[in-house]
Order: structure tokens, then C-alpha cells, then sequence
């Protein structure tokens, strides 16, 4: 993708998104919100008491020579009453290689209100970690909000990378908008990001999403120890959407443009689409 266009497709992106974003829900989202006596809809996709299977790919293309990247990933979620687990299976292509990882989550209820996120992952492949290790816990504050803390752990041959984050969300009607930050320590200085996410709900479990991000950051979707300056940016568009009683369609669109060092830019942007059955 050429540079003239990578600059265009943010705004593209916000175009597209805009007027779904402002339209009106199909039905009320009832419950939505922790304050409700039952988990958040938002959450329904992996505290839900049933099987449901996904499969999704993600291409990233590059303003640079860098080839583009391709992933696939297989999930399989189970929900018991005292929570659900993950079991996932990430296939990349990169840098002309390839390479799997395997990962675990769990999201255990821990009483009223407040329930956790751990994870593991584990991988033989070099853009992979080698290990990583996550964990939060959200709680409900009150009149809509919700909060949590959490940390996210990286380990790779010969370095070591330590992330904490949270967030602060609000839930108001159809809408959900979370705050999350990643705070990266290191002995030449820490590293700060913060994304910005917006959902709106067009029923029960189908909704439109729209994230912003900017900051320094350590890669966290892809597990890279890179790191990009305070002029790194993110926009992105993604979707939940029925398209039967237990089958989703999960499409996205993001673009970013990270500064990988003064004066040397890169854009990305990457393209995805999933489909999730429920059994």
C-alpha cells in the first residue's frame, strides 16, 4: 500500500464508521452495565454458559518494503457457571517464516460484580514470545462504571518485557466507552500508551466499535519488543455482528502510523475477518 493512500484510509475508516455508530440500536441493550446483577453484554461472548468456536484471519500491510503479514487464529470458548475458558491457536507468517502459538485464557467469576482475566501463551517461534503471562481484575464501582488493574508478562530468548495496564469504563444505554493504558518500565525511561474504545450496541450482542490510540508502546497484539515514540497513533473500526441465532460474523479495519524512530515513520494497517459459531 502506497503512502498517499495510507494516510487516506484513517479517515476512510472514520467515514465508514460514523454513521453506524450514530444510528439507533435495533432493540434496547438491557443489562448492559455492571451494575445490572448480571455480567455486561459486552462480556457475553466468553462468560456465555455454552461452546462456541471462531476462526479468524488478519492481514497487515505495510507502507515500507516489509512483506505483508498474515495470521490465523482458531479459538475454542466453554462457559461454566463459575466462568469459561479459552483454548487458542494463533499461525503466522512473518519475515518469511512461520510459527504458532498456543494460549489459554480463563475468566472466573469472583463474586458480585467482580471477575478476573488470566492468560497464557507459549510459542517456539522467534516472532513470537517464548512465554507470556497476563492477569486482571474488573470490579464494578458504581452509577455505570467499572475499573480494573492488570499486567501483562513477555519473555523472549534474551529480554524481558513487563507491562501494566487497566481501564475505566462507562456504561451509558447502548453505549460502552473504555480507557485503557499500558505503562512499560525500562531503564531508559517508561513507556506510556492509552486506547480509547467506543461500542455501540445494536441489540443484545450485536455492536459497532470504534478505537483510538496514540502513545509510546510496547507491542502487545503481535508480542514484539519494539518500541515506538509519542507520535505513534491508531485508528480502528470492528464489528460483532448475528447473522443467525448462534452464528457472528467478526469483521475489522485498523490503521496506524508508528514512529519507529525520529523522523522514520510506518504505516500499517491491517484487515481481519472471523466467524464465530455457537454449539
Amino acid at each position: 500500500m502506497g503512502h498517499t493512500e495510507s494516510r487516506l484510509l484513517p479517515w476512510v475508516i472514520a467515514l465508514l464508521a460514523l454513521p453506524v455508530l450514530l444510528s439507533p440500536p435495533v432493540r434496547a441493550a438491557e443489562n448492559l452495565g455492571p451494575d445490572t446483577g448480571a455480567e455486561p453484554r459486552w462480556k457475553d461472548e466468553v462468560l456465555g454458559r455454552r461452546w462456541k468456536a471462531s476462526l479468524d484471519y488478519t492481514r497487515d500491510s505495510f507502507s515500507t518494503d516489509l512483506d505483508p503479514w498474515n495470521q490465523f487464529t482458531l479459538a475454542l470458548n466453554h462457559g461454566f457457571p463459575g466462568g469459561s475458558v479459552i483454548v487458542r491457536g494463533n499461525f503466522a507468517e512473518r519475515f518469511g517464516a512461520h510459527g504458532s502459538q498456543a494460549e489459554l485464557d480463563a475468566w472466573p467469576r469472583l463474586g458480585p460484580g467482580t471477575y478476573a482475566y488470566l492468560n497464557y501463551g507459549a510459542s517456539g517461534a522467534a516472532f513470537f514470545p517464548e512465554h507470556r503471562l497476563g492477569g486482571e481484575v474488573f470490579h464494578s464501582l458504581g452509577s455505570g462504571f467499572e475499573g480494573s488493574l492488570g499486567f501483562r508478562r513477555l519473555w523472549f530468548t534474551s529480554s524481558l518485557a513487563h507491562l501494566w495496564t487497566g481501564t475505566l469504563t462507562r456504561y451509558l444505554g447502548a453505549w460502552y466507552f473504555s480507557l485503557r493504558p499500558y505503562w512499560v518500565p525500562s531503564s531508559l525511561g517508561p513507556s506510556v500508551s492509552a486506547t480509547l474504545t467506543a461500542r455501540r450496541y445494536l441489540d443484545d450482542e450485536s455492536y459497532l466499535e470504534l478505537a483510538l490510540g496514540a502513545g509510546t508502546s510496547v507491542d502487545q497484539r503481535y508480542g514484539t519488543l519494539e518500541t515506538f515514540s509519542s507520535g505513534s497513533r491508531k485508528l480502528g473500526a470492528a464489528a460483532h455482528l448475528l447473522i443467525s441465532g448462534a452464528t457472528a460474523v467478526n469483521p475489522a479495519v485498523s490503521w496506524s502510523e508508528l514512529q519507529v524512530r525520529p523522523g522514520v515513520d510506518r504505516a500499517q494497517t491491517s484487515l481481519s475477518i472471523g466467524i464465530e459459531q455457537g454449539f
